[in-house]
């Protein structure tokens, strides 16, 4: 096990619990998780959260879409990765949404979401 790896996880899921409501902490923690092969636990960083994804700024939005993408909600993933700025994106955050922008997919009266 990666040493770097597990200070990560720990210290981000010290951050949250100091401060739960922060989205931005906890986007931290979701992202630790993720590197870790931990998808499940990532998403579960936003869990008894309210985050506008709108207001959040285009990295932290990456993160929330490779989450969602990690645990089998690809379509909400790319449809939300296609608002990304992603010329305001580090080249980490762009690893993260690779394939997910790529991906168009529409939206039909029935609410339903298509490829």
């Amino acid at each position: 096990e990666d040493p770097t790896l597990q200070h990560d996880l720990e210290g981000a899921a010290k951050a949250a619990v100091a401060a739960p409501a922060d989205p931005l902490i906890r986007v931290t923690e979701s992202l630790a998780n993720l590197r870790a092969g931990q998808p499940q636990e990532a998403l579960r960083a936003f869990m008894n959260l309210t985050v506008f994804y709108n207001r959040l700024p285009p990295g932290p939005q990456a993160v929330l879409c490779a989450v969602l993408a990690a645990n089998g909600q690809l379509e909400q993933a790319a449809s939300m990765a296609q608002s990304i700025d992603v010329s305001k994106l580090s080249s980490g955050e762009k690893e993260l949404l690779e394939g997910l922008t790529s991906l168009k997919y529409v939206v039909f009266g029935d609410g339903h979401i298509r490829g």
